[in-house]
């Protein structure tokens, strides 16, 4: 019901982002501020959609990885 909640103000994209972040496998803090990249995020086609999902997935991983840099986490997307 908390997701639900969430989603009140999001369009198609940010629902699909928001639903795809809760997917990974993470601490439920992160998901939470997570939430709030979804709801900045002017996600407005599927381009958008996968740019911002692909970002926020190697962001993901490498912050598990340890190996967080965000010059080396944004080549990797763009």
């Amino acid at each position: 019901m908390q997701a639900e909640n969430k989603k009140i103000y999001m369009n198609e994209y940010q629902t699909m982002l928001f639903d795809f972040m809760n997917s990974l496998p993470m601490q439920d803090n992160l998901k939470d501020e997570l939430h709030k990249v979804a709801l900045v995020t002017e996600i407005d086609s599927v381009k958008d959609f996968i740019i911002a999902k692909n970002i926020i997935f190697n962001l993901i991983r490498d912050i598990a990885d340890g190996t967080l840099t965000i010059t080396k986490t944004l080549e990797t997307c763009l």
